[in-house]
């Protein structure tokens, strides 16, 4: 059966959420999920031998109408805050977010706070992936039509990308496939340690 979330779901701190392969999670509108300080999700999706990817896991939203299949933002995010760490995601689609992932902060270690692999992130109305001072390290990502950027890493923070696709077909001219900047909201210079795109397409 699938799991329905209205309102935000939370990880408490020193918890991991582990999201087992095959599972439809549902968002309702301005719903989401919060990953606490300590905590951590792990989505084990894995690879599927027919078109109803029926070991990808999928999280979209609530409206399963086909006029809504593809229409941004209608819901929220899954948000890493401050602190959060071990955040390991394999063969997840992401549909129709306002933000696929908000990843804002680091853990404070060298080890990746975020680690994607086969990931897809499609038709978000702002940002698919928003990194403030992230350590992401990202395999087989694929990114494409949001607002804003398809990927956009702020406030310094450290990245790795191999054999992404970063692209941004969105009806508007003003939209970015990947934007990084190395300044905080005051507009002070953060450390932008590392961003490493190895055989990416942009």
């Amino acid at each position: 059966k699938t799991y329905v979330v209205y309102g935000y779901a939370a990880v408490p701190s020193n918890k991991t959420l582990v999201v087992d392969a095959g599972a439809r999670v549902h968002f309702h509108a301005e719903s989401g999920l919060i990953v606490a300080n300590n905590a951590s999700i792990h989505v084990n999706g894995s690879s599927s031998t027919t078109e109803a990817l029926e070991n990808e896991v999928i999280f979209e939203g609530d409206r399963l109408e086909p006029d809504f299949s593809d229409v941004p933002g209608q819901w929220g995010t899954i948000w890493l805050t401050q602190g959060s760490t071990n955040n390991q995601i394999k063969n997840l689609t992401i549909k129709n977010a306002t933000v696929g992932i908000l990843v804002y902060g680091n853990d404070g270690t060298p080890t990746p706070t975020l680690d994607l692999e086969n990931t897809q992130i499609y038709n978000c109305s702002n940002v698919g992936i928003l990194a403030r001072t992230g350590n992401i390290e990202g395999r087989n990502v694929v990114i494409n039509n949001c607002g804003q950027a398809s990927l956009a890493c702020t406030n310094g923070g450290s990245y790795d990308f191999t054999h992404c696709t970063f692209a941004n077909y969105w009806s508007s001219p003003n939209q970015s496939a990947v934007l990084l900047s190395n300044e905080n909201d005051g507009n002070t210079p953060t450390t932008l340690s590392k961003a490493n795109f190895n055989n990416c397409i942009i």
